[in-house]
Formats: structure tokens, C-alpha cells, sequence
């Protein structure tokens, strides 16, 4: 008999289980998919656990199969979007009925059409509300998650916009990546002239003061950060920021609202996407030793915080799902 009763017989849980998997999630008493296990996601749960997620609305970017939509939704979400450019619908309807949870799913969503796939699904959420009484749509969300995805894009930039527009003033951003621990503004390609720094499939490593200007720069206030080494020169980091209504400026960035003036930013960051609805500060629960605040501007310095702070030991049970898991 199959521990797995949505699986029909062994021969399907043992082809099913045997596919690859990104994230180590326990399916059954005993059966944990052969996830990669990255420390990295120990970082991500750890911000994670740190929101009061009571109510939100919640956008994860990457979902791979479906790890932090769970933990959104056993943390009070109520109502979670999870998108991703493969499609593992298999998977995920597994993961939903192992879990006892739903959450919408939306494959095959690359990162420069992502807004216009969140328009599509708003559209017909708008029709169901008035042909069936459903509950009124709103399209921005409270809490928006990319981890694990910047350095696999060609454009770090373009998807920090566009995860930007999708999110409520107010809300709160979730990012985890790949950095370089360096005190310097810029981005390192993967092909390091030697060799590749990592996979085939990642592409750029930005600084974490580079990340700390670009989160500035699109209306993101820093708030907190972890981190962790992972070799070859490289950190994983992940930080929490919660979106503004103006730049949060340094004295040296003189020309940061000027440069919005190029024709260029409008494309990227859309101010009427998210537009209208609750603005209160979605609640976060600072770590301690408290992050280092920048003097006369309020927000993390990122940079500073990562130095001042120990990495992340994560321990085993934080880099797979159990079942009786909340956070």
C-alpha cells in the first residue's frame, strides 16, 4: 500500500519521488522528497517567521514547489499566489494535499511577464466578483517573497521592480540571493574569466550594498538582514524591507530622484499597480542584535548589519519541511 494515498500505487510514489526536487518537503509518515536541502532557505524562514502574517495577501516568486507558500498559509496568510517559470503542478497538487493547504498556482510565469500574469488572474477574479458575489479583488499584496531568484535572472533590477510593483505601500519584501560580501556598489558576472563561479543557470552576484541602493531606489525601506557564507567569495543573504512612499535617500545620493526621471524607470516600477487599499505597516518582529541603523535616513544598512551580525548556523530541521511545521 502506498504511503502516499493520492499516488495510486508504489510504482507511481516510487517515480514521483524519484523526480528532482528542490526543497527536502516530508509528504507522509516517513517519506521526505530528495530535496537539495540549501542551507540558504534557513534564512528566508527566519524573516519569514519574524511577519505577522494574520490576513495578508501574500506573492511568492520562485515557489519551485511550493515550501513557503505553506509556511505563509500555516502563519495566518489568507490568501497566497505562488509563481514560477517551470511548471510543477504535480508536485505542488501533492504538496497541497500532503500539507492540507491551497494556495493559487500559476507556472510557466517568466520574470519580465510576471505583472502581466497577476493582471490576467486580477481580471478574472474581478469577473467571478461580479457574476458570483465572490469576495471584491484587490491586485497589490501585503507581503511579496523572491528567494533564491535574483541570480538566476539575467536583470536583478527588473525583477526587484517588478516584485516592487505587485507590492502595497506598507507591505513587506522577503529577498534571499547569492551576494558578494564586498564594501563596493556592483555586480559580478557568473563567468569569472577563469571558470564559472557557479551553475549554468545563475547569472549575476550584486553586492550587498548594491542591493541595499537598488532596494532604496525603487521605494524600499531595509529593515533587517541574515546572513550565511557560501563559499567560492560569495554569501547567501537575505534581508526584509518594507515598501515607501518616496527613496529613502543617502546625502551622497543627490541624484537618485533625478535618475527616476529617465523613460526607462516607468517601465520598471509601476506606482498604479498596487495602488489604493490598506496601507498600514504590515507588524515585523526585528532580530536581535538590532540591525544598524543608518543615521538621519531609518533604514538598515545592510552592509553594516551582515558585518556586525554572526552568520546563520542553520540547523537540519530548518532546511526541510515536516509535516507539523509552522514556520
Amino acid at each position: 500500500m502506498t504511503g502516499l494515498p493520492w499516488l495510486a500505487t508504489e510504482e507511481r510514489q516510487r517515480a514521483f519521488l524519484g523526480q528532482y526536487w528542490y526543497y527536502a518537503m516530508e509528504l507522509g509518515d516517513g517519506i521526505v522528497t530528495p530535496g537539495q536541502r540549501f542551507p540558504n532557505v534557513a534564512l528566508t524562514r527566519d524573516l519569514i517567521s519574524r511577519i505577522d502574517l494574520s490576513g495578508t495577501r501574500c506573492l511568492d516568486i520562485g515557489t519551485m514547489e511550493g515550501l513557503v507558500p505553506v509556511l505563509l498559509k500555516r502563519r495566518g496568510a489568507a490568501d497566497v499566489v505562488a509563481v514560477d517559470g517551470l511548471d510543477f503542478s504535480d508536485k505542488i497538487a501533492c504538496v497541497k494535499a500532503a500539507y492540507g493547504t491551497d494556495f493559487a498556482y500559476l507556472p510557466n510565469v517568466m520574470s519580465g511577464s510576471l505583472l502581466r500574469a497577476l493582471e490576467e488572474r486580477h481580471a478574472g477574479e474581478i469577473t467571478r466578483h461580479r457574476y458570483t458575489g465572490a469576495p471584491e479583488p484587490r491586485q497589490g499584496f501585503d507581503v511579496v517573497v523572491c528567494s533564491g531568484v535574483l541570480y538566476h535572472v539575467f536583470s536583478p533590477f527588473h525583477v526587484l521592480a517588478s516584485a516592487r510593483s505587485a507590492l502595497r505601500q506598507g507591505g513587506l519584501m522577503v529577498i534571499e540571493t547569492a551576494a558578494l560580501p564586498l564594501d563596493a556598489y556592483m555586480m559580478q558576472y557568473n563567468f569569472a574569466g577563469t571558470g564559472y563561479v557557479l551553475g549554468p543557470s545563475d547569472t549575476w552576484f550584486p553586492t550587498v550594498p548594491l542591493l541595499d541602493h537598488f532596494l532604496r531606489f525603487l521605494k524600499l525601506m531595509p529593515l533587517d538582514a541574515c546572513w550565511l557564507p557560501a563559499g567560492d567569495h560569495l554569501v547567501r543573504f537575505a534581508c526584509v524591507a518594507r515598501a515607501t512612499g518616496h527613496r529613502p535617500t543617502l546625502p551622497q545620493e543627490t541624484l537618485m530622484e533625478q535618475a527616476t526621471w529617465n523613460l526607462e524607470y516607468a517601465t520598471l516600477l509601476r506606482d498604479d499597480f498596487a495602488r489604493g487599499g490598506d496601507t498600514a505597516p504590515v507588524p515585523y518582529a526585528t532580530a536581535s542584535p538590532k540591525p544598524v541603523y543608518r543615521p538621519g535616513v531609518g533604514t538598515c544598512d545592510l552592509h553594516a548589519t551582515m558585518r556586525a551580525r554572526p552568520p546563520m548556523v542553520p540547523a537540519p530541521a530548518q532546511v526541510e519541511l515536516r509535516l507539523g511545521d509552522r514556520a
